[in-house]
C-alpha cells in the first residue's frame, strides 16, 4: 500500500508542472483520476469554484485561491502544513519526458518568499513556476 501511495504521488508530482499545451489526453487514466480527486478534495475543503484551475490569473492573490494551491501541495504530499515545498520530491518524481521542465521550474523557485498572508508561500511557488515556464506550467 505504501508503494502504491508513493507511485500515485510520484505521478502527481509530474503533473503539477506538466505542459499545458499537451492537454490531459496523454495522461494515464489513474493519474487523471488522482488529479481529479485531488482537485475535487481541495475545491471542497477550500470552497473555491470548480474551475479555479482553468486559466488562473496570477495577479489574483485571493486568500481562497492561495489556500487552494496550498491544499493541492499538502494533499499531494509535496509540502508540509508549514508550506515548505519538498523540492527534491517534485523533481525526483517527475516523468523522464518532462523532468527537464519540472527541474527548471523547481530550481528557479527554490528561494521563494514565505509571504505575509496565510497560504502565500505556496501561491508564491505556483506563481514562480508559472513565470519560470508559462508554456509548461499546469495547475491541477
Amino acid at each position: 500500500m505504501a508503494f502504491l501511495k508513493f507511485f500515485i504521488g510520484s505521478l502527481y508530482a509530474l503533473c503539477v508542472f506538466l505542459p499545458n499545451s499537451l492537454g490531459q489526453d496523454y495522461l494515464p487514466e489513474e493519474v487523471k483520476v488522482f488529479l481529479k480527486g485531488l482537485h475535487d478534495t481541495c475545491v471542497k475543503k477550500v470552497g473555491v469554484p470548480d474551475d479555479i484551475n482553468k486559466n488562473y490569473d496570477f495577479s489574483n492573490k485571493s486568500p481562497e485561491a492561495m489556500c487552494y494551491m496550498k491544499c493541492i501541495m499538502i494533499e499531494g504530499g509535496w509540502a508540509g502544513e508549514d508550506e515548505v515545498p519538498f523540492y527534491d520530491k517534485l523533481i525526483d518524481g517527475a516523468h523522464p519526458q518532462i523532468k527537464a521542465y519540472v527541474e527548471h521550474m523547481v530550481n528557479s523557485c527554490r528561494n521563494i518568499p514565505e509571504g505575509t498572508q496565510e497560504c502565500e508561500r505556496t501561491y508564491n511557488l505556483f506563481a514562480c513556476a508559472h513565470q519560470a515556464d508559462p508554456e509548461h506550467f499546469y495547475m491541477p
